[in-house]
């Protein structure tokens, strides 16, 4: 993945990338999980939720790695629509529009599925082996960083889109997205440099 990101090409690129750096984190999660199981038996049940929760998560987020190419195919499509009479502008700025707003929901989930993944991370930080707290806050970080680089790739979409409700809309749900997984990320690397001293 990384070489076929490293070719030159426009797709895959960094919302591809958000969504794969997302299904990681889930994976550091699940196997976080995986090793506490068997270990605490008062928390079995909770593990289990959080394993079977980061799972699903994590196929969610490999499957947008592919469905963001095809959104972004879409909007270069529309792009390259003629536009020599004024009927041909208009259905191409309609098409365009159309894409764009169509391309933001793939981003968008995967910062919704990366907060959750954030969400159960932090669940994780009470219960989880502390050995493999190193990779639970890796994880967090990763969740993160994919929360944020789906985030840039929205906006950039944004800026290209008319419709100002949508715009509005989609930049205060990002916001408090971005503020609230930056405050859980915190939470959880605090709680590490707790048990582990910097």
């Amino acid at each position: 993945f990384a070489a076929e990101v490293a070719e030159g090409e426009l797709i895959p690129d960094g919302a591809n990338v958000a969504a794969y750096v997302g299904a990681l984190a889930a994976s550091l999660g699940t196997m976080v999980a995986s090793l506490t199981i068997g270990h605490k038996a008062e928390d079995e049940a909770a593990l289990q939720r959080i394993l079977e929760q980061l799972e699903e998560l994590g196929e969610d987020l490999k499957l947008a790695v592919d469905e963001e190419s095809e959104s972004s195919a879409s909007v270069l499509h529309a792009i390259a629509l003629p536009r020599d009479t004024d009927g041909e502008k208009l259905a191409r700025t309609t098409a365009i529009e159309e894409a764009t707003k169509n391309a933001v929901a793939v981003p968008l989930r995967v910062s919704q599925n990366a907060m959750e993944v954030l969400e159960l991370l932090s669940d994780l930080s009470q219960i989880g082996d502390p050995r493999v707290f190193a990779d639970m806050v890796t994880g967090a970080q990763m969740a993160l960083a994919a929360m944020r680089g789906a985030s840039y790739h929205i906006l950039c979409h944004l800026l290209s889109i008319k419709d100002e409700d949508f715009n509005r809309f989609r930049r205060a749900e990002l916001s408090d997205l971005v503020t609230r997984g930056q405050e859980i990320a915190d939470d959880i690397e605090m709680l590490f440099f707790r048990v582990y001293p910097r």
